[in-house]
C-alpha cells in the first residue's frame, strides 16, 4: 500500500508538471503562430495594394473625379483592378481613394458581389483609421496596415500612395484582405497542438505508471 501511495503521488506530480509545461508550450506556440499568420496577411494586403497602385495613372485622378466614367481609359483601369480582385479569394475589396482635408473621395471601388460599390466622387469614411493616421495620409505618407473588426467580418487594410508625374500625391490604393481564414487557421492549429499535447501526456503518464508499478 505505501508503495502504491508513492506511485500515485509520482503520477500526480508528473501529470501536473507535464500539464503545466504543455499549457505554457501551447500558449507560446499559439501566440507565435498567430503573429506569423497576421504578418502574412499584412504582406498579402501590401502586395495587392502595390499591384493596384501600379494599375492607376496618378495624372488622371482629377479628371476621373471631374468627368466620371466618361473618361476614355476609366473602364480600362477598372478592368485591371478587377483582374487583381479576381486573382485571389483573399481580397475583400480594392478601393482607389483621394484623401483631402475636407474628406475622402472614391475614384474606383471594387467590392464583393453582395456589396454595392460606391460611386465615383462619393465621400466616404475610412474604417479604423485614426486621426494620426489620417494626417499621415494627407501628407502622402505610408501608414501601417490597419485591422478592422466589424460584426459580420474582419479584414486587414493596406494603403499605398499613388503619385502623379510631378511626384505629388494623387490618391491611395487601398486593399482589404479577409482575416476570417486566419481565425480558422489559428483554431485548427490550436486543436492540432492540443491533440499532440494530450497524446504526449498520455505516453508520459503510461510510462510513469509502469515505472511506479515495477520499480
Amino acid at each position: 500500500k505505501p508503495k502504491n501511495t508513492i506511485g500515485n503521488r509520482i503520477v500526480l506530480v508528473v501529470v501536473v508538471v507535464c500539464g503545466s509545461i504543455m499549457i505554457v508550450f501551447l500558449g507560446i506556440s499559439q501566440s507565435l503562430f498567430s503573429e506569423v499568420s497576421r504578418e502574412e496577411v499584412i504582406q498579402d494586403a501590401s502586395s495587392y495594394a502595390i499591384l493596384a497602385a501600379d494599375e492607376v495613372n496618378g495624372d488622371m485622378i482629377e479628371e476621373y473625379l471631374e468627368k466620371g466614367k466618361s473618361v476614355e481609359d476609366y473602364d480600362k483601369t477598372l478592368e485591371g483592378l478587377q483582374r487583381i480582385y479576381d486573382s485571389s479569394d483573399k481580397i475583400l475589396g480594392i478601393h482607389i481613394l483621394q484623401v483631402r482635408k475636407d474628406g475622402v473621395y472614391v475614384v474606383f471601388d471594387i467590392t464583393p458581389p453582395d456589396y454595392k460599390p460606391r460611386e465615383i466622387g462619393e465621400r466616404v469614411t475610412l474604417e479604423g483609421v485614426s486621426a494620426v493616421a489620417m494626417d499621415s495620409l494627407l501628407m502622402g505618407e505610408m501608414i501601417d496596415s490597419i485591422e478592422v473588426q466589424q460584426k459580420d467580418i474582419s479584414y486587414m487594410s493596406s494603403y499605398i500612395p499613388i503619385l502623379n508625374s510631378d511626384k505629388e500625391l494623387a490618391c491611395y490604393a487601398c486593399v482589404d484582405v479577409d482575416l476570417r481564414n486566419v481565425t480558422t487557421q489559428n483554431i485548427n492549429f490550436l486543436f492540432r497542438m492540443v491533440a499532440l499535447g494530450l497524446g504526449f501526456l498520455m505516453v508520459v503518464v503510461s510510462w510513469t505508471l509502469w515505472l511506479a508499478k515495477y520499480h
